[in-house]
């Protein structure tokens, strides 16, 4: 039985985890195989054009079990080791396949911006597939974006005994994007102007629930969800919405102002409600408030 390889398909056609990913030779067509989730969908353009996360996972795909697995992460600007985990991600499911190993650094640490680093893989019964193999080896078959992005390689790792699979990428901190636009949002924000009455009623176990809609200002071009299919994140506001929410307050007297109040931030697709209850259940009879909002 032969052993088990990792995989690099790098045609257009390929899905984002089909060779080691990420990598500076493949970093924005990579996502074109990204799963097509509204929510993941609007970050893409982030993260092309700021490049991966200095404290994010690479991942590595095998056509089957791969055996013992050790790796590292190594800076290539100096040479020197990032203390790393390793995951197999088991199970086939809709995000990835069957064997694929996850690397990140080890929480609290965190690769240099602007620095390319190199992920490497070591596996007791795989090898790397042929293109990975003239990679690590500097034989001329290997595409040649790939053969760039590996050039700082060479300059930090001499031993590549066993290596099964290995990706170089430049950490870059997309979520300063991201910071600039919720910066400008709590700009932006004034006050919380309802949009319409506050309807209150009793709850469950003698809650009080108040529900209304809110203006919120919007930071994307295009019309309602057209982010999505090709709209632009903007920093300065280009129109409002209503947005519902939903406040629940514990049984009894208005809560003590010194209790805490509990945001709920549920995932896309979700309405406010959909989560309340759960959440209620645990917060209300320790005096705790719930507020909850539909995600634009």
């Amino acid at each position: 039985m032969g052993r088990t390889r990792g995989l690099f398909r790098v045609d257009g056609d390929a899905p984002w985890w089909a060779a080691p990913w990420p990598c500076d030779a493949t970093w924005d067509r990579a996502f074109q195989g990204f799963w097509p989730h509204p929510v993941a969908r609007r970050f893409v353009p982030l993260a092309q054009a700021h490049g991966p996360s200095p404290s994010g996972c690479a991942y590595f795909a095998f056509d089957g079990p791969p055996g013992a697995v050790t790796a590292e992460i190594i800076d290539c600007g100096d040479g020197s080791r990032i203390p790393s985990e390793t995951r197999m991600l088991g199970g086939r499911g809709r995000y990835y396949p069957d064997h694929v190993v996850a690397v990140s650094p080890v929480p609290g640490f965190v690769m240099r911006e602007e620095v390319p680093h190199a992920v490497l893989v070591r596996a007791s019964d795989a090898d790397p597939a042929p293109e990975m193999a003239a990679l690590l080896t500097g034989s001329g078959d290997a595409p040649e974006a790939w053969r760039r992005a590996f050039t700082p390689l060479s300059s930090c790792v001499t031993d590549l005994d066993a290596v099964a699979a290995a990706t170089v990428f430049t950490p870059a901190d997309q979520l300063r994007a991201a910071l600039d636009f919720t910066t400008s949002a709590v700009a932006h924000a004034g006050g919380a102007e309802l949009a319409g009455p506050l309807l209150a009623r009793t709850g469950p176990g003698g809650t009080g629930m108040a529900e209304g809609r809110w203006r919120a200002p919007q930071f994307r071009t295009g019309r309602g969800r057209r982010l999505v299919a090709g709209g632009a994140p903007t920093t300065t506001p280009t129109a409002t919405e209503e947005v519902p929410f939903g406040l629940v307050l514990p049984p009894g007297p208005p809560p003590d102002p010194r209790r805490p109040l509990l945001l709920s931030i549920h995932g896309g697709g979700c309405r406010y409600r959909d989560r309340l209850p759960e959440i209620c259940g645990a917060a209300a009879p320790a005096g705790i408030a719930v507020a909850a909002q539909t995600l634009p």
